[in-house]
């Protein structure tokens, strides 16, 4: 089972890294697409407006020719032919004017009437010119004009196509500019039959001459032509791809390994409880036990608690845990269970996250029920180097334990989180001393009086008070003088393996005494 699972968390290890790079690319190089479409649009409509602005420029410059020349019928085409070949000369984007007088071709800046192929002639007359025409790649277009004399004159002017060309000519290779003058699709190849486009943006002239001006993408986007306009983003979302890659790959390697190889451990019950005897000071008879953890690691290792304790309560998986231990000593301690003294004490370190809701007194539940007495005495140790907040969740949950026979034993206290609240807040029944204050007894005059300052906070507040670190006889005959009820320390007992401890001299003599 547990090879099992490890190949399973191994196979994530492997493949979430490249999961995490494609999506990161997928959507990174998805919102380039995205802008290049947008910067697309944009510049196609760009594009729209500045060749509206050039055909408008030659439309409206026709417009202005066709009201000077049409008035020149009246007047001999010698005199008018020099006009025309002056107008023509000063407006380069025309390359000839033809005048019509009475449906007859009648004057022309050419030497030859250039219009003349494109209109039928009926007879001696030319029918149904218009007003004002003009020629384009070989098309005749009609000009809107007011048509208010009744002599069938009209003007006809030829377009220079190359003109029209330039104007439509693409401002990038995947693009096409297509000018639609009444049916007619115009490019900068000419007259071109409709294509269907990737997509196209369309935009009308305003002007006298309704037209309009189409700028379509002839395909999608390429990867290629996305790179040679926005290699600098490119770029970027490749290192972005990299990065993710490399960083979800050392997640899963240094933090998500971790925790689940203590997920794993805590599943295969590889966390043990260790047991650190509590004696009185009065004459250092064993009254309790304070349980500790180690994990015994697959290696055959074994791993101290301020290893994995901080990643166990970072993640959540201190509940498990202590849960875990709880059950281990129950089911231990169980057999002897009616040989303990009454009261005797056995005491849980429990963290901040036990706190946030009332499931930690059903664990107490269980482990009473697996315990099979009531006779001891549950001792939950709070820390004070984590704060733990004071609410209403909090102040039920220590309530509810005090209801279990439980008592609230304040570690580490003057170290940490120093809240004097939490012995009113928490009703404490112990304060524990911690050891680096014990460690400093004869060493000088400050520590001693901020040691005797607890020792008094504890015997002002009637708690009765605990002293871990014990490794002197001095220090536990100071804290013995002053009133201290409890030592725990490596003279006394050292932490070992619940399984040890039943078996060591002290506890034989423990349920032994008690028959």
């Amino acid at each position: 089972m547990e090879l099992s699972r490890r190949k399973s968390f191994a196979i994530l290890r492997k493949f979430y890294p490249l999961i995490t790079a494609l999506f990161t690319g997928i959507i990174g190089y998805t919102g380039i697409f995205l802008y290049a479409k947008y910067q697309g649009r944009s510049f196609s409509t760009q594009t729209n407006y500045m060749a509206i602005s050039q055909i408008d420029d030659i439309m409206s410059s026709m417009y202005t020719i066709a009201t000077a020349t049409l008035p020149l019928t009246d007047i001999d085409c010698k005199i008018t032919h020099p006009l025309l070949v002056a107008i023509v000369k000063n407006n380069p984007e025309i390359k000839s004017i033809d005048l019509i007088k009475n449906q007859q071709f009648f004057c022309s800046s050419d030497t030859q009437f250039v219009a003349k192929p494109y209109f039928n002639n009926d007879g001696n007359t030319y029918q149904d010119i218009p007003k004002v025409s003009y020629i384009l790649f070989n098309q005749i277009f009609d000009m809107p004009y007011p048509n208010n004399n009744k002599e069938k004159n009209a003007v006809i002017m030829v377009i220079d196509d190359q003109e029209i060309k330039d104007i439509l000519e693409p401002r990038l290779d995947t693009q096409l500019v297509t000018l639609k003058l009444h049916n007619t699709n115009i490019t900068y190849q000419g007259v071109t039959p409709p294509t269907e486009n990737y997509y196209t943006v369309a935009t009308h002239s305003l002007g006298q001459i309704p037209y309009k001006v189409e700028t379509s993408y002839i395909s999608p986007p390429t990867i290629g032509v996305l790179f040679y306009y926005y290699g600098n983003p490119f770029l970027i979302i490749t290192l972005l791809i990299i990065i993710s890659y490399l960083f979800t790959h050392w997640v899963l390697k240094n933090i998500s390994g971790s925790y689940n190889e203590l997920y794993l451990a805590i599943q295969d019950e590889q966390i043990k409880a260790y047991i650190q005897p509590l004696f009185s000071a009065e004459n250092y008879q064993i009254i309790g036990i304070e349980v500790l953890s180690r994990w015994h690691h697959s290696n055959s290792t074994i791993i101290m608690p301020d290893t994995f304790i901080p990643l166990a309560e970072k993640s959540g998986l201190i509940i498990p845990m202590t849960q875990l231990i709880m059950k281990e000593v129950a089911t231990t301690l169980a057999p002897y269970a009616k040989k303990l003294p009454d009261n005797f004490h056995i005491g849980f370190n429990i963290s901040r996250y036990h706190c946030q809701d009332l499931e930690f007194v059903n664990d107490c539940r269980r482990f009473f029920k697996h315990l099979r007495t009531n006779k001891a005495t549950l001792v939950i140790e709070v820390t004070e180097r984590e704060l733990i907040e004071v609410n209403t969740t909090t102040k039920l949950l220590f309530k509810e334990l005090h209801t279990l026979n439980a008592k609230i034993a304040l570690d580490d206290f003057g170290i940490g989180n120093s809240n004097l609240s939490y012995l009113y807040d928490f009703s404490i029944d112990y304060l524990k001393i911690d050891k680096s204050f014990v460690s400093r007894i004869g060493s000088d005059a400050l520590s001693k009086n901020i040691l005797d300052s607890i020792i008094e906070i504890a015997h002002n507040c009637k708690l009765e008070s605990f002293a871990e670190g014990i490794e002197t006889e001095e220090q536990a005959i100071y804290l013995k003088e002053r009133g201290v009820r409890f030592l725990q320390g490596y003279l006394l007992g050292k932490p070992m393996p619940i399984n040890d401890f039943i078996k060591t001299k002290h506890f034989q003599q423990l349920i032994t005494s008690t028959l």
